[in-house]
């Protein structure tokens, strides 16, 4: 699970306890206000990674937000960039990996909407 708060993936393991398997980095978007990013969606990709997208905050910079990578025992890795406004992504049956944006344009532009991203490629 994600863990916006603490800008973190959790695990629950079978006694019980919730490990942190990940730290998020935090950092500057240069839009007109702070923000931090924060973990959102996740999901389990074909090759046993994680794949974590991210909400970038208010004013939700266009551009701004990622799809991030962690495989078993290992750190965040940015796996995919150019979102905005990210509250879940999933894989598809045949691996195609599908990720949601909210407003692809941001709250502080005229938008056209939400848009949904599915990779070139299924992912093996």
């Amino acid at each position: 699970m994600t863990d916006a708060g603490g800008n973190s993936l959790l695990r629950v393991a079978s006694d019980g306890t919730v490990p942190t398997v990940a730290f998020f980095p935090a950092r500057a978007l240069g839009g007109p206000a702070p923000t931090e990013p924060v973990p959102t969606g996740i999901a389990v990709g074909p090759d046993g990674a994680y794949y974590v997208g991210e909400l970038t905050g208010f004013p939700f910079v266009p551009g701004a937000a990622r799809i991030y990578r962690i495989a078993p025992g290992g750190e965040p890795t940015i796996f995919a960039t150019g979102f905005t406004m990210l509250p879940d992504i999933a894989f598809g049956a045949d691996g195609s990996l599908y990720a949601l944006e909210y407003d692809s344009d941001g709250l502080l532009a005229p938008g056209t909407g939400g848009a949904r991203f599915r990779s070139p490629r299924p992912m093996r």
